[in-house]
């Protein structure tokens, strides 16, 4: 990491001091295989003194015109509020005007955090550049595994909630849909149609995740489709149509 010669000493000493992140904007600045990072460390008195002079406008500027691929601003502190809403020391900062300057800086592509020290500053940095080397961040799209009989297809809440994933299907919907489907036949008429090869040729997907796909919608004492024959479920389930129909 290189850090301004500006910075307090502490904070040098999470890197190599450098004028380098200066010319970006920065106060922090590091090396990533696809791009630069880096940090704008403001206390709440110099945020508010940088909108003043200008420094704050010239910063993101620099930021931008310098293509750093994740920026963040980290404001240190917490204002002191009058209770008619006006910031100690600065009458003219409002909370609205507040907030909307820490909007603004994110509507500009640049990530805002609080920390309410500079010792919370140091390790706000080292998960910060943790965070920000890593090539892909998919937490807010993962979802827990399954616990005890979630997840399978002997779990009756979970058929309900699989079945909201199509469209135009609501809970009230997807409670009929399944039901209707076990008082009749026993099951919900969903499975893999495809082999297990066919599976283990998906790139990234071993034996072991796999047989937890298939065992995931496999009805009890019903088997996987087999290889050349990748509609085992699908197969299962025209004949059910056919036996209603016929019926």
């Amino acid at each position: 990491m290189l850090v301004s010669p500006a910075e307090p000493a502490p904070l040098r000493a999470l890197g190599f001091s450098s004028p380098i992140p200066e010319t970006m904007g920065l106060d922090f600045a590091w090396p990533t295989v696809t791009g630069w990072v880096g940090v704008q460390r403001k206390t709440v008195d110099d945020l508010v003194g940088s909108v003043r002079d200008g420094r704050l406008a010239r910063e993101l500027g620099q930021i931008a015109a310098a293509g750093v691929r994740i920026a963040e601003l980290v404001v240190e502190g917490t204002p002191d509020w009058l209770s008619n809403g006006v910031m100690l020391r600065y009458p003219t900062m409002t909370r609205a005007g507040w907030w909307g300057l820490l909007r603004s800086v994110q509507l500009g592509g640049v990530l805002v955090t609080h920390t309410a020290s500079q010792t919370e500053t140091v390790l706000e940095l080292a998960a910060f550049s943790h965070w920000a080397t890593r090539d892909v961040h998919r937490s807010l799209i993962s979802r827990p595994g399954p616990v005890g009989a979630w997840g399978t297809p002997s779990s009756r809440e979970w058929l309900v909630h699989f079945m909201q994933g199509f469209p135009m299907i609501g809970p009230g919907l997807a409670e009929s849909i399944v039901d209707w489907f076990i008082e009749r036949e026993g099951r919900l008429p969903i499975g893999w149609t495809v082999s297990e090869e066919e599976l283990l040729a998906v790139p990234g997907l071993g034996p072991k995740r796999v047989k937890g796909l298939l065992a995931a919608l496999m009805v009890q004492g019903s088997s996987a489709p087999s290889a050349g024959n990748g509609s085992g479920t699908a197969s299962s389930t025209t004949s059910a149509r056919k036996r209603r129909s016929s019926g």
